[in-house]
């Protein structure tokens, strides 16, 4: 008995319209599985696609806007099948692209006319999937045509900046020679045309757009000249400028911000230079102009919270001129040292962490500001720490503020949570630093405040993660025989291991073998009772499904939700 004599081997509907011929391309597209066809590689569906008039039609089809834009097939199906075609892993098809530059041509022509927003994108993705592809082609490419000038001119629309993002991370080739296109960008001036984008420009998916393409240059850049022309003393200067000017959208300022902190993060001194870059002294000239947004934001219109009201409220202007300054004090140059004291930078973050109680990104700010001081090698900035700014009384005036409004409707003030870390952190400090310990040891009520509050809190933090109904004190007494100057208060960590050496488990499986009987069919493995119950459930659904009013059910769930 021949067994494959009731089987049939169908083509598939896309082989059936090839080997009709006289198929077009548009019928091929109006089939589901033409991805997954062109995927499988499919000889007889590669080779027409690969015709000449059929990639001039694709690429027609990502490049050019439909000339009845109410056609949903021309607008929206063809083009998303095409780019989908172009952008596959068939190399035949970019083989064939870049042996006729005239369909190189017509793919960056969507540069030449007003952007259209999905026809941009189709394009953009098509060009960069190439770029990956034939990387030294097509940098070779860009140098005998302007297309370079025409992607300069678009710089607001996000898919062509997506596309000159990646042709700057292509700068090395595979063989790890330069291809000279960062050199040929820094010539067109591309950092001073986003920058001036940025300042000039007044919509404000402008200047995130363009925030986000420097912050990417930044990262993806080291010593190039791109990198050279953005922390040029001239250029940061005009940034600068502008960005403190009165008359400056909240955009601008915010998304101009986020660039300067990027550029501050890159020049971290890490390794004890002696040398000071420009970005860092550049900025220290601003110091000045920074700290007086700080202490003189009034001109912002009052904001009711749940907590009360704020006025004026923060900001998120003065939030990120914060965040620039933390960044700067963590690049670790001693001339920056010397400049926050000379401003009294950190009194003015330790009056506007307890100034606003329930504003937690304040808090992290400030709480990475006393980490940066009291890991840095400045001594006389940690010095000035407890003595000029008094922050262990502060803390311990916090504390004290915190247990009297505890007993108010608002409770516990917002920014307890780290008033404990930082607590926490300078006993730790404490103990790497002999001068400080010292310094310390003298403040009984600072000792007090560490094995009361503090410990306390820790204490309750701690009982979550310790054993369930365990009467374990996780605080410090006075009966610890450890050295009390070497450890104000002791807490055990509960994270430590009680796991049993050997896990018990009962395996069902374990004493009986199962077994099959071979006489008889096999039935599923099921029982009768089994079977049963399956049935039972079916039968259930059914009846569910077809009831009246199941639909009602439905909305009244969402109407819940």
């Amino acid at each position: 008995m021949n067994i494959w004599r009731n089987f049939t081997f169908h083509s598939s509907p896309v082989e059936t319209i090839l080997d009709r011929g006289n198929c077009t391309l548009e019928e091929l597209f109006d089939e589901e599985d033409i991805i997954q066809e062109v995927k499988g590689q499919k000889r007889k569906l590669i080779e027409f696609l690969t015709k000449p008039e059929s990639l001039n039609r694709m690429i027609a089809f990502v490049s050019k806007p439909p000339k009845d834009p109410y056609d949903y097939k021309h607008r929206v199906r063809y083009p998303s099948v095409a780019c989908e075609v172009l952008c596959s892993d068939v190399w035949l098809i970019c083989e064939t692209i870049y042996e006729n530059e005239e369909l190189l041509d017509q793919l960056y022509s969507f540069l030449d006319e007003p952007l259209h927003p999905s026809i941009s994108a189709f394009s953009s993705r098509v060009a960069i999937a190439l770029l990956q592809k034939k990387t030294t082609e097509t940098f070779e490419y860009y140098k005998e045509r302007d297309t370079l000038d025409k992607i300069l001119r678009n710089l607001k629309n996000p898919s062509v900046l997506e596309l000159l993002l990646k042709i700057i991370s292509c700068e090395e080739t595979i063989e790890g020679r330069s291809n000279g296109i960062l050199e040929i960008l820094s010539e067109k001036n591309l950092i001073t045309n986003l920058v001036t984008t940025l300042i000039q420009s007044e919509e404000e998916d402008v200047h995130e757009t363009i925030s986000q393409a420097l912050t990417e240059i930044i990262a993806i850049s080291t010593n190039s000249p791109l990198m050279q022309q953005l922390e040029s003393g001239g250029l940061l200067n005009g940034l600068f400028d502008h960005l403190l000017r009165p008359e400056t959208s909240s955009s601008a300022f915010e998304n101009g911000m986020n660039v300067l902190i990027e550029i501050l993060k890159r020049n971290s001194n890490d390794n004890g230079s002696a040398r000071v870059p420009s970005p860092i002294l550049v900025s220290i000239e601003h110091v000045q102009h920074f700290v007086r947004i700080l202490v003189d934001e009034k001109d912002m219109a009052s904001v009711m919270t749940s907590t009360g009201e704020l006025n004026p409220p923060f900001g998120l202007r003065r939030m990120k001129v914060l965040q620039f300054l933390v960044a700067l004090l963590k690049t670790n140059y001693r001339v920056v040292d010397d400049g926050f004291l000379l401003h009294d930078v950190i009194l003015i973050g330790l009056n506007l962490f307890f100034q606003y109680p329930w504003n937690n990104f304040l808090h992290a700010s400030v709480e990475t500001m006393i980490e940066t001081i009291l890991d840095s090698e400045n001594e006389d900035l940690k010095l000035q720490l407890f003595t000029r700014y008094r922050i262990t009384d502060r803390l311990i005036e916090a504390s004290s503020f915190n247990d009297r409004e505890s007993t108010k409707p608002q409770g516990r003030q917002g920014y307890m949570g780290f008033v404990t870390n930082i607590s926490v952190m300078i006993d730790k400090a404490a103990e790497r630093n002999p001068t400080l310990n010292q310094f310390l040891s003298g403040n009984p009520s600072w000792k007090d405040y560490l094995m009361g509050p503090v410990a306390t809190t820790l204490n309750l933090q701690r009982r979550f993660v310790a054993e369930e109904g365990s009467n374990e004190d996780y605080g410090f007494s006075e009966n610890n025989t450890e050295d009390q100057n070497d450890a104000p208060y002791n807490v055990p960590s509960p994270f430590v291991n009680d796991f049993p050496d050997e896990f018990e488990y009962d395996d069902p499986f374990e004493e009986e073998e199962l077994k099959f009987d071979v006489e008889k069919p096999f039935d599923g493995g099921f029982s009768t009772d089994e079977r049963k119950f399956s049935q039972e459930v079916d039968d259930l659904d059914e009846t569910d499904s077809s009831a009246d009013g199941s639909q009602g059910d439905e909305d009244q769930i969402g109407d819940d939700f």
